[in-house]
This record gives structure tokens, C-alpha cells and sequence, in this order.
């Protein structure tokens, strides 16, 4: 089961089995969504603002875990 646990400053954080995974659009002209796997901490400290959130995206961006949603 799926359930939306946040939704503000361009990203979602969502629990799905116990994991936590943030959901973004890929910022491309023709954009899409993407998630990545994210821990249970880094759900926490996305959630405090937008530049949180913004360093969140970085750290999984460049460890290449976003994948299409």
C-alpha cells in the first residue's frame, strides 16, 4: 500500500512497504516524473523547506538513484 505522507516545495514523499521513496519531475522540457528510495531521515529533512528539499533532490540525482514513476 501506498500513502502520500507530503506534498509541497516541488516534491512528494511517499511510503510504500515501509520504505520511503521522494517523488519529483525530472526538470527536462519535456518533464516527467522520477522517484528515488530515500532513508527515513532524509524524508525528515526534505520536509523542513524548499533548499532541504532542493539538497535532497542533488544528493539522489547525482548518486543516480531517480528512476521513472
Amino acid at each position: 500500500m501506498e500513502s502520500k505522507i507530503f506534498d509541497d516545495y516541488g516534491i512528494e514523499i511517499i511510503r510504500r512497504s515501509g520504505k520511503f521513496f521522494l517523488r519529483t519531475d525530472s526538470g527536462e522540457m519535456a518533464s516527467r516524473p522520477i522517484e528515488a528510495e530515500i532513508s527515513m531521515e532524509d524524508a525528515l529533512l526534505a520536509q523542513r523547506g524548499s533548499q532541504s528539499a532542493y539538497d535532497i533532490i542533488i544528493k539522489y540525482d547525482k548518486m543516480g538513484l531517480f528512476k521513472n514513476a
